[in-house]
């Protein structure tokens, strides 16, 4: 069988040797195990079901149940045709079905019928679906009875069924689960072709000449559409990796206390805990292992595994601490991120510990740290393959960029915080302070050694000397008496 167009420009199958040749009966239906090749895809369909959008085989070319064609489309509005949302007597329980109108006492009526067009897509015709089943099973060749059962594979009762019918070939006397699932797909093409007999009806309302051709589904091309689900798989999960969450609860409480030390200074800690529950359940459970077994129609079964890396300990640390020092947006918890470093400090946890050495090297390396930069560093820290020492080494680093004049005295091994010893002291003198107060992040001291030169003590003195305050400190008084004393001897009045 092939396609053909005749002298109207309609398209028809004529015989061409292959299909149903010998079989008078059918001299006008392919053979689905021999599918032709259709005309192009938007050529218009033989017959009024939906044109397949993918080019493959057309609309049905089963002959028409002998009901009169309907062309009054309204009574998909007005109530005369139903969908309900599941039904019992005469359709599938449970499955949406279409009816007509509801009984006299306002109820559903239980009766479902089939809703599918007519042979020239202009109308469509109503038929109870019961009657339907038989007389469609009838209507389909035997060669091609095998294809349909596949075809409706998840349309059974369930895979007993299914196998049972399969086993049957194309007999299908007394193949109960065939029958169910020729019912099944009727009644779901009919309550697809009556939410698109909605649209049509609704673009009548606006349109009257709106042509429905290729709107409503045709059982055969609805059946040739359909796409078995797989061949079954059976799936094994190992969940031996996930983690309770009892114990992930102690290990962030315990996480906390060494490495805060004061619980209290955690925001919302609770919240927090339960926080990263969460997300090492959802980062556990995508790491799950898998194994999938299938068995082919022949009895051949193959079978793949699939496997992941478990978190490590210093995964689940890295997660602790940074909701730790982060807080998270979901528990609505802030973390430490807004605590002064000096509380941690003074808790003796880890973190603190972390700080003093961190704040230390700082003063060392004349590199200042935020709050926000601590954190960075803690968390960067508590990372696989960070350390303390790796960070401070990038403070030294960043001294070297800041203060180029001081570069070969670090690469020396002479800290920033080594090198203004004499400035600090200057400053103290000059304006009688104590030099342990005057440390590397003093304006003066940065004037000094910022840049690509670095000023000389006298340059620091007149620098310091500029300073408002100095003229009421003991070095300003004790030059003031001098300079006296020196003009009273150039005039003789003294000595």
């Amino acid at each position: 069988m092939t396609w053909s167009k005749n002298s109207s420009g309609s398209w028809k199958f004529v015989n061409d040797g292959i299909g149903y040749a010998n079989d008078p009966t059918h001299a006008n239906v392919p053979n689905p195990n021999l599918l032709p090749n259709p005309p192009a895809a938007n050529a218009t369909p033989p017959t009024g079901g939906k044109k397949d959008p993918t080019g493959g085989t057309p609309n049905s070319s089963l002959e028409t149940i002998p009901t009169g064609v309907q062309l009054n489309w309204d009574k998909f509005l007005d109530g005369s045709f139903v969908l309900n949302s599941g039904g019992t007597e005469g359709s599938i329980a449970g499955q949406p079905y279409v009816s007509g109108a509801p009984l006299a006492d306002g109820k559903a009526n239980p009766k479902s019928i089939i809703i599918l067009p007519s042979d020239d897509g202009k109308g469509y015709f109503s038929q109870d679906l019961d009657a339907a089943v038989q007389e469609y099973i009838n209507r389909i060749p035997n060669v091609a009875k095998e294809t349909y059962k596949k075809k409706l594979k998840n349309y059974y009762p369930d895979t007993k069924s299914y196998a049972v019918s399969l086993a049957g070939g194309p007999v299908v006397e007394n193949d109960l689960g065939f029958q169910a699932a020729v019912k099944k797909a009727l009644q779901a093409t009919s309550v697809d072709n009556f939410r698109s007999a909605v649209k049509v009806a609704e673009q009548k309302k606006t349109n009257p000449n709106f042509d429905p051709t290729n709107q409503l589904y045709s059982f055969e091309y609805f059946v040739q559409t359909r796409d078995p689900l797989p061949d079954k798989t059976s799936t094994s999960s190992r969940t031996s990796q996930l983690t309770t969450k009892e114990d992930a609860l102690r290990e962030f409480y315990r996480t906390v206390q060494d490495y805060v030390g004061d619980p209290t200074l955690v925001n919302e800690l609770d919240k927090l805990a339960n926080q990263y529950w969460l997300d090492l359940q959802a980062e556990e459970s995508r790491r799950v292992s898998t194994g999938f077994s299938t068995t082919n129609p022949l009895g051949q079964t193959t079978s793949t595994s699939r496997s992941f890396a478990q978190l490590t300990d210093l995964d689940r640390l890295e997660m602790r601490i940074k909701l730790i020092t982060r807080g998270s947006a979901k528990a609505k918890s802030t973390g430490i991120k807004d605590v002064q470093p000096t509380k941690l400090q003074e808790a003796g946890g880890e973190i603190g510990n972390f700080y003093t050495d961190l704040i230390g090297h700082s003063y060392k390396t004349g590199i200042r740290l935020s709050n926000e930069a601590l954190l960075s560093k803690v968390e960067e820290i508590n990372k696989p393959g960070g350390s303390l020492d790796e960070q401070k080494r990038t403070l030294t680093q960043a001294s070297k960029l800041k203060y180029k004049a001081l570069a070969p005295y670090i690469d020396a091994g002479i800290s920033v915080g080594d090198f203004i010893a004499d400035f600090s002291a200057i400053k103290a003198r000059e304006l009688d302070l104590n030099a342990k107060d005057v440390n590397v992040f003093d304006d003066d001291i940065q004037k000094a050694i910022t840049g690509d030169t670095l000023l000389g003590p006298e340059d620091f003195t007149t620098l310091v000397r500029k300073n408002p305050n100095w003229k009421y400190s003991s070095t300003a008084n004790e030059s003031a008496a001098q300079f006296v004393n020196s003009l009273l001897k150039t005039f003789g009045k003294v000595g």
